[in-house]
């Protein structure tokens, strides 16, 4: 086959290739409208309450030396906007 044959394709390669890529832009589209809304910042009055209603959840030491005080929270997996805020503990 000569270099400028090989260049370009037959038909049968170029339609399987056509083929191809709508399927894949086709399976991409179906993808993209399955997807959920974007996540949206909760307003400051949200915020205000849920941190009046926080429930302790997790895991929180708190470590004391040279009169110092740190704190480790023991999860920071979130779910739910409710799970969020620390609570009072």
């Amino acid at each position: 086959m000569s270099a400028f044959a090989s260049i370009f394709m037959s038909p049968l390669k170029l339609r399987k290739r056509l083929i191809f890529v709508i399927a894949l832009l086709a399976s991409s589209i179906a993808t993209a409208q399955n997807c959920p809304a974007p996540p949206t910042a909760p307003s400051n009055e949200k915020i205000q309450a849920l941190a009046k209603a926080a429930k302790d959840r997790g895991f929180l030491w708190k470590i004391e030396k040279g009169g110092r005080t740190g704190y480790l929270y023991g999860t920071i997996h979130v779910n739910k906007l409710e799970w969020s805020i620390p609570g009072p503990k």
